[in-house]
């Protein structure tokens, strides 16, 4: 009886989990907008996601990994195209930035899953 209720209990509660990850980060995404505080935001990533449409898809800058400036600049592109997002960004740049947010804080809830996936094989 009780091994029945624990094995339904358990995905509620990693679902649980992901919600609580996903609403921490996505509260208060739109803190600050349209002014940016983290210089890693404002010149590293999101600067160099959009500077990728001007030609080449090398973001000219590896001290932090480019994964997450590809992602952003797909995101991008998919949301304004190449040359519309550098008129957002010119007219309304919380609306990018925001997006970059969203889209990090889309990942690290990934990433709270995955380590409940490994961390679930490894305990077990």
């Amino acid at each position: 009886m009780w091994r029945a209720d624990r094995s339904r209990i358990w995905p509620l509660a990693i679902v649980a989990v992901l919600l609580g990850a996903l609403a921490l980060r996505v509260w208060g995404y739109r803190r600050g907008l349209p002014f940016v505080y983290n210089a890693d935001e404002n010149a590293h990533f999101v600067a160099r996601s959009i500077g990728m449409f001007g030609h080449t898809y090398n973001p000219n800058y590896f001290i932090n990994p480019p994964g997450f400036t590809y992602v952003l600049h797909a995101l991008f592109w998919l949301r304004w195209g190449g040359e519309e997002v550098q008129r957002t960004l010119a007219a309304d740049p919380g609306a990018v930035f925001g997006l970059a947010r969203l889209a990090s804080a889309a990942l690290g809830t990934v990433a709270a899953g995955l380590l409940l996936v490994a961390g679930a094989r490894l305990f077990d």
